[in-house]
């Protein structure tokens, strides 16, 4: 299945994702995944990667204004969440599984002082949500 054609919530999530806990995905299932572009007010640099019950959002290169990404940091994502940035490569990236009854926001922060908020929401929604806020 290609990405235009896979059965998509809020265009960035399956419509399932499945209840089963299954290992931290590795750089090959990552590999593997469909990728989608995150954007809000114009282009992040963003894109996200669904795999099983877990996401990955990642962040690289200048945004629209010009800013690399320099800092994530994830709020309410439980133990399940991994975030990293390395300015030096241009990179900030938030691994997490998507678990229902929980709303993470990963805050991604930019060298032009830009910071966006990813927001994966499947607190009262039967299905997941996940887009920049």
């Amino acid at each position: 299945m290609t990405p235009t054609d896979s059965p998509r919530t809020s265009g960035l999530l399956p419509e399932s994702i499945p209840a089963d806990q299954s290992p931290v995905p590795k750089s090959a299932d990552w590999d593997s995944a469909d990728s989608f572009a995150a954007l809000k007010d114009g282009q992040l640099g963003c894109e996200v990667k669904p795999f099983k019950e877990w996401l990955r959002v990642s962040c690289r290169g200048a945004n629209s204004s010009g800013g690399t990404p320099s800092a994530v940091e994830a709020h309410g994502c439980g133990n399940d969440v991994y975030a990293f940035a390395n300015p030096r490569t241009k990179l900030a990236s938030v691994v997490l599984r998507v678990v229902k009854g929980r709303t993470c926001r990963s805050v991604f922060s930019w060298t032009d002082n830009k910071k966006e908020t990813f927001v994966v929401d499947w607190s009262a929604s039967p299905r997941a949500q996940a887009k920049f806020e």
